[in-house]
């Protein structure tokens, strides 16, 4: 092999191999190229093998690690299908441990085939929120503590923080068994005006706006 060379008539391995010490067994640096560049037009143009590590590693003080682009594909994918470990995976010292944006689609989306797991789970360790949904700012609110899923949108009266429906169910359920808490809490703060802490509507010639039933024998419970 010559530094420098081109050979366009390959047909075996080229092998390196060093069983002595952890030095690298080939390294290739450029000041403003591409260090490495592999192409295959029916396969994979890099590989990286591990039997107990990395495969496959990037590392950048201020850029990008890794980066994947796609015109019309998957730009970075991770298969974990063989066993119970994670596709991908992100972690953060201080920063997020996974970031989705798009221009046109969704940021992040989540697909579960499970029948008896979520398709999204958010988990607070500390007692935070588990889950937060906001709309209309760029400006992450400040979360209340020991929240399984919080959502503010602030932008007009029509805004809705959260908002459940269903063609044929329930929309919304709010479900307790404490003794002394509510399956489902509204509030106002306003002190003046027409606030509702909860208001209630229906169509039907036949139905209730609010409804409630308490089917407790004993104690002073209410229905509405």
């Amino acid at each position: 092999m010559v530094v420098g060379g081109e050979y366009a008539t390959a047909t075996s391995r080229t092998r390196l191999v060093n069983v002595t010490n952890g030095e690298d067994v080939f390294r290739a640096e450029s000041s403003s190229g591409v260090a490495v560049y592999g192409v295959s037009a029916n396969h994979v143009g890099v590989r990286g093998d591990s039997n107990n590590f990395i495969g496959v590693r990037g590392v950048a003080l201020s850029g990008t690690g890794v980066r994947g682009d796609c015109d019309g594909g998957i730009g970075v994918l991770g298969d974990a299908s063989g066993g119970s470990g994670s596709g991908v995976e992100g972690h953060s010292g201080n920063g997020m441990g996974v970031y989705g944006q798009s221009q046109n689609g969704q940021a992040v989306r989540g697909t579960s085939l499970a029948a008896d797991l979520p398709a999204v789970i958010g988990l607070s360790v500390n007692s935070n929120t588990g889950v937060a949904g906001w709309s209309g700012s760029s400006t992450d609110p400040t979360t209340p503590a020991k929240t399984g899923v919080y959502g503010i949108a602030n932008q007009d009266t029509s805004a809705v923080g959260v908002k459940g429906e269903s063609t044929v169910g329930t929309g919304v359920v709010g479900v307790t068994d404490g003794d002394l808490t509510s399956g489902v809490f509204g509030g106002a703060n306003a002190t003046s005006g027409t606030a509702n802490g909860v208001f209630g509507a229906s169509n039907a010639d036949g139905g209730n706006g609010v409804r409630g039933w308490a089917t407790s024998p004993t104690g002073t419970t209410s229905g509405v």
